[in-house]
């Protein structure tokens, strides 16, 4: 949940495409950010990526799984599709189909495709993470241990 190191994936005139939204990759970035923030906690898996390189080009595809806890908000992002009040956890397993582009020295996304391959709703567990004491779990964005325990240059690029 750290937005700006997020950005940082992408050119800033990066595009995005997710089902029928497409555009430009700032406001994807705002709207994922305000719907996840519906949810409790959150964690996003990739994988298996497939990158060729051609010149100052490249493409690529790369697995992912993400895991979104708690209530969510319904008619808001993911919460969107939630037919209930109750609270839902949701796993989502896809892929992301990029372009990317090498400019002044770095390698960035200039457009990425979301492509959904399995989604997985079930009702949330009163016993969840949430739980345990602060000290035993992570923390979304800059307040989680890694941005104090990691070397600036491994936690983003604000560092601590």
């Amino acid at each position: 949940m750290d937005e700006a190191l997020l950005s940082e994936v992408f050119h800033e005139d990066a595009r995005y495409i997710h089902g029928e939204q497409t555009g430009a990759i700032t406001d994807f970035i705002a709207y994922a950010f305000d719907s996840l923030k519906s949810f409790e906690s959150t964690q996003h898996y990739i994988s298996n990526p497939l990158i060729t390189v051609e010149g100052d080009h490249a493409t690529g595809e790369t697995s992912y799984m993400s895991y979104q806890c708690g209530t969510g908000a319904k008619g808001v992002g993911l919460g969107a599709y939630q037919d209930t009040d109750a609270a839902e956890n949701v796993i989502v397993g896809g892929r992301y189909l990029d372009r990317f582009e090498y400019r002044n020295g770095q390698w960035r996304i200039i457009e990425r495709r979301n492509v959904r391959d399995w989604e997985n709703w079930h009702p949330a567990d009163a016993r969840q993470v949430l739980d345990l004491p602060a000290f035993a779990r992570g923390a979304r964005g800059r307040t989680d241990a890694s941005y104090h325990f990691l070397p600036a240059d491994r936690a983003g690029s604000e560092g601590k």
